[in-house]
């Protein structure tokens, strides 16, 4: 053992130390990263859960909308995680609504905000917090849409109201179905619903679509198959439709058999049958007669056959 230390001996039992100490670092760094791994792997095992429950939900769910209605599930547009719930998103019109309608006597504004205050959790305790509570609930236009229900004769029905007037402007089943959102234009003395794929269409504000022949060219244009056929077939049922209709619902079922269209069988013998009808509305009888034949491959069941056989005789009595 040397009698005193050298400066090369100092250095290295130095670096030793500080060695020993990242050393010791590095395995609680690492006794941290495997319980970290552990609880991911554990969050890992219930997502899969989750996942795998969800997967079993779906094709329950897609089992019963096909039952209904003949549409490929995946073409469903994906939403938001799940339902969103707070003031941010609907609950303050929604609170409103319900005040106004269930009330036979106009509501103060004030009263409308502490049941606010009182449901929806704000803060109201300085006078700030309650102008910012009144600048929330002192909005001039509101609407409401429900849901539909085949029971009840407010389903599927749209109300708006003059918050600042505390009255109900109208309430009707709109021709427009069920919007995405809304748009308020209060000088204009309009209210625009906005459907996704299709466009967006003013009512006034006594419930009158104003938009309605726009309405119904831009769903015939729009790049939802499903939406765009059902319109066409609606159109083509009209005592009143014009050439002009007709073609353009002859164009939609050529979209929706367009090899580039995912569309599913059901929705492409729908597309045939409306080009069927729209070829023989335009008096093309081989056109209409071809498209009927070939809806009826794809679904036998589709309601044309009577159609085709009279066709045909017709065309055979021609020869």
């Amino acid at each position: 053992m040397p009698k005193y230390i050298s400066n090369e001996l100092c250095l290295l039992i130095r670096e030793r130390a500080y060695s020993k100490g990242t050393l010791s670092s590095l395995e609680q760094d690492e006794s941290q990263s495997l319980a970290y791994i552990a609880q991911q792997r554990q969050i890992l095992r219930n997502l899969r859960k989750q996942k795998k429950a969800l997967l079993a939900r779906i094709s329950t769910l897609d089992a019963e909308i096909t039952k209904q209605l003949p549409i490929d599930p995946e073409d469903i547009r994906s939403i938001r995680r799940k339902p969103r719930s707070g003031s941010k998103h609907g609950a303050i019109v929604r609170t409103i609504v319900r005040i106004l309608v269930s009330s036979t006597e106009p509501v103060r504004t004030p009263d409308i905000v502490l049941v606010l205050v009182d449901e929806l959790g704000w803060p109201y305790s300085t006078r700030e917090e309650r102008e910012v509570a009144r600048k929330k609930v002192v909005q001039p236009l509101a609407v409401c849409q429900t849901a539909n229900s085949p029971d009840e004769d407010d389903g599927n029905s749209l109300k708006a109201f003059d918050i600042e007037r505390q009255a109900q402007l109208f309430s009707i089943h709109p021709k427009t179905g069920w919007a995405s959102s809304y748009q308020f234009d209060r000088e204009g003395g309009t209210i625009s619903v906005v459907l996704d794929g299709v466009g967006t269409f003013r009512y006034n504000l006594n419930g009158e679509l104003l938009d309605g022949s726009e309405f119904e060219q831009a769903k015939l244009r729009s790049d939802r198959y499903e939406v765009a056929l059902m319109a066409a077939e609606d159109i083509l049922k009209q005592s009143d439709v014009t050439e002009q209709l007709a073609y353009a619902a002859l164009e939609a079922g050529k979209r929706a058999c367009s090899p580039d269209t995912k569309c599913d069988t059901s929705w492409k013998a729908i597309g045939f049958k409306v080009q069927g009808m729209a070829h023989e509305f335009l008096r093309n009888e081989d056109d209409a007669l071809g498209a009927y034949d070939e809806a009826l491959k794809l679904n036998p069941k589709i309601g044309v056959k009577r159609k085709a056989d009279s066709l045909r005789k017709k065309l055979g009595a021609k020869k």
